[in-house]
């Protein structure tokens, strides 16, 4: 054990040097610098497109922007797969406070705030040290998605009301619906990076490279599957970073590399800053947050308003200032900034005027301001006055959640942008994680599988090491005569080969091999995520029968590694969330073959003498139908004897009357139907089956001695290859 521990010290470093925590304590990843964008764009894409989306929501004064980008985002995707246009209608309401609730706290055994937390493997759940709920308790889409796999969400709005000022209430409400889907999760993935994180400096700031090349993939995203979730850093609103727009800015370039501007100030573009396509209709509160993630009250803020951007002072009702649509930060590397705050882009238009984002170039101090040549550049307005500017042209249309209006402590009303929809420049370097989030195409309510296995509800680390072969697997046992029909699995890493295979009818439940492959494949994921894939052909199992799901990431180095759960921090921020994880022995299992381990095995993860939850693979089911049992073939009745003569037959003796099957017995297809209906109602929606055996077979005893240093140096490495 002494030989172990500065190998786990070790692991713990390689996650210091490539893993880090932004400041509303989202898990960010450093990137290789010549990183290829992936995912080739469609060259048709039009130049300007808003994806449908449903009206703007306000998170009030709680830190859960992560979770309305996540709902966002599948809004916008379900809109898309059901044909629906929507430009900010009502069409569409899920939970936000749901899945905020799911993710950082664990069900109880009566469904009540007071009640017993239930310690079953699949009650894993981030801890918030932020308060009791975790509503003030930052996150990003793999929060969302870890949550929404495991069944919690997503549920409508009317379920689980957002209610900020009663935060007692919307706890309530989400433990008793806790366990509620009736929409299911079919995937998110991560797209590339437009800014990826390339270095963290000593002091604490980082430094990103901006990938043009990159924008495309995320139009891509929007076109086909709907609206975008992305972190980003927000400043307060008296920051010069929000731009009201300059119109008829007509001149050659100064500093930097040359332009023609004549090509790009397009002065009806610029006469109509604010055009979007339909109206935003939302009943918003009048005071919010706008920005607890970073713990800033708006009513504190010194708040810079534009007085041609103000509404009519005639209007009592008109808010009396305007937080400007247009954001830049023109200077993100010498800020180093990271991200603290969830949005949602629902579209782009390439021809939105890099002027609308433009900044004098010396400050009313009179001292130059330095701008990141990487995106910015000089140039001159028509009376001569030098501006920062962006290097491009266009624009993401974001929908933010701080809703359209919101009041400061002085009782004065102030507009959010575009009716709560903002702009940023294409050349925004401190967006980070992109990521769309889509739904089962399954009507609400009527989910595409009776019932789920599962082990795993948190984000995933990947367990890595070169020239290791890792494979992971989980053992559950049937509740029912079903067929498994798909199953479900984190992909933590790009261009990935997922490997499955599945045995049916184990005869040692502590060796997920001790049957034959019932269904073997894999298939490849351009992205990293949370995917359902569905199993070439579906595979029978009976009640109480054991089954395992076996489960390997086939890298483009050959390498294979394994989603797994862990406890451990990636550093030692105390505004990171720990892992309440729950595990059993005989539930995941671990094997691992190279020149670096001596024994080859299956080894059970509670053997590890780690910090190990479980394997993080599912197994989605349906009944199997079965037929009604056929009633029993009746007795034959007697046949004479060849009678000696035709014309005087001999009459056969009096047969028994033969068992002719009772038609008031069989039930009825009505009965039949009846009867399923209940036994999928009385049925739970996940399973947590384990082996009764916990003895370990003697091969996986061997193998755990030589695993532990092999496992303690890879569980740190979550995507920090990339």
């Amino acid at each position: 054990m002494e030989d172990l521990r500065p190998l786990v010290a070790d692991a713990l470093a390689l996650n210091a040097q490539r893993t880090f925590l932004s400041e509303n304590g989202a898990v960010l990843f450093l990137e290789d610098e010549a990183a290829d964008p992936g995912i080739a764009a469609n060259a048709l894409l039009p130049s300007a497109y808003t994806a449908p989306y449903t009206s703007v929501k306000d998170q009030g004064s709680t830190g859960s922007c992560w979770a309305f980008g996540a709902v966002a985002s599948l809004e916008s995707a379900r809109m898309v797969q059901q044909g629906i246009s929507s430009a900010g209608g009502d069409e569409l309401d899920w939970s936000e406070a749901q899945l905020a609730y799911g993710a950082f706290n664990g069900q109880t055994n009566d469904g009540t705030l007071e009640g017993c937390e239930l310690t079953t493997s699949d009650n894993d759940y981030m801890i918030s040290d932020k308060d009791r709920y975790g509503f003030d308790q930052g996150g990003n889409w793999m929060a969302a998605s870890a949550a929404l796999a495991a069944g919690r969400g997503l549920s409508n709005e009317t379920d689980v009301p957002f209610n900020a000022d009663d935060r007692d209430a919307m706890a309530a409400a989400a433990a008793a619906n806790y366990n509620l889907s009736r929409v299911r999760l079919d995937y998110s993935k991560g797209l590339p990076e437009i800014a990826p994180f390339v270095r963290v400096n000593a002091d604490g700031t980082v430094d990103r490279d901006w990938k043009e090349e990159a924008l495309d993939a995320t139009k891509q995203a929007i076109f086909d599957t709907g609206a975008v979730s992305v972190l980003y850093y927000a400043d307060d609103p008296g920051s010069p970073y929000y731009h009201a727009g300059l119109e008829n800015a007509d001149s050659e370039s100064g500093e930097g590399e040359a332009v023609d501007l004549n090509e790009t100030a397009d002065s009806d573009a610029l006469a109509s800053p604010n055009a979007l396509s339909g109206a935003v209709a939302l009943d918003s509160g009048v005071s919010a947050s706008l920005d607890s993630d970073t713990s800033s009250e708006i009513g504190a803020l010194d708040v810079s308003t534009d007085p041609d951007a103000s509404a009519d002072a005639s209007d009592p009702d008109a808010p009396q200032a305007v937080l400007p649509q247009n954001y830049w930060i023109h200077d993100s590397d010498e800020q180093g900034f990271t991200t603290n705050h969830v949005v949602t882009i629902i579209g782009w238009d390439d021809a939105y005027s890099r002027w609308n984002f433009a900044i004098e170039l010396y400050g009313e101090d009179g001292n130059k301001r330095s701008y990141d040549p990487e995106i910015a550049q000089v140039a001159q307005d028509d009376d001569g006055v030098s501006w920062i500017v962006p290097r491009i042209d266009g624009a993401w249309i974001i929908k933010n959640s701080w809703g359209e209006t919101v009041e400061s402590s002085s009782g004065e009303t102030m507009a959010m942008g575009d009716g709560g929809l903002f702009r940023f420049s294409y050349c925004e370097k401190t967006l980070a994680q992109p990521a769309v989030m889509v739904p089962d195409e399954a009507p609400n309510d009527q989910p595409s599988y009776d019932e789920t296995y599962q082990y795993d509800a948190i984000m995933s680390q990947q367990l890595w090491q070169p020239d290791v072969q890792f494979s992971g697997a989980n053992v559950f046992t049937a509740s029912d005569n079903q067929t498994l029909d798909a199953v479900g699995v984190w992909v933590p890493d790009d261009d990935i080969k997922v490997c499955i295979d599945v045995r049916v009818g184990l005869t040692d439940p502590t060796n997920p091999e001790s049957a034959e492959p019932a269904c073997s494949f894999h298939q490849s994921v351009e992205c990293w995520g949370w995917y359902t894939i569905d199993l070439p052909q579906t595979v029978a199992v009976d009640a109480g029968q054991t089954f395992s799901v076996v489960v390997s990431l086939l890298d483009g180095d050959g390498d294979r590694s394994v989603p797994v759960e862990a406890a451990l921090s990636l550093n030692d921020d105390p505004g990171f969330p720990s892992m309440r994880v729950y595990a059993a022995s005989g539930e995941s299992f671990l094997k691992a073959t190279g020149s670096s381990v001596d024994e080859e095995g299956w080894v059970d993860c509670q053997d590890m003498g780690m910090e190990l939850g479980n394997v993080c693979v599912k197994a989605f089911a349906t009944e199997r139908p079965v037929d009604p049992e056929e009633p029993e073939d009746p007795e034959e009745p007697i046949e004479p004897e060849d009678p000696e003569s035709p014309e005087d037959p001999v009459a056969p003796e009096d047969p028994e009357a033969p068992d002719m099957p009772d038609d008031s017995k069989a039930p009825s297809p009505e009965a039949q139907s009846d009867s399923r209906a209940d036994a999928a109602a009385a049925a739970s929606r996940t399973s947590l089956a384990r082996t009764n055996d916990p003895l370990a077979s003697a091969a996986g005893t061997l193998a755990c001695v030589a695993m532990l240093s092999v496992v303690a140096c890879a569980v740190g490495a979550a995507r920090q290859r990339r």
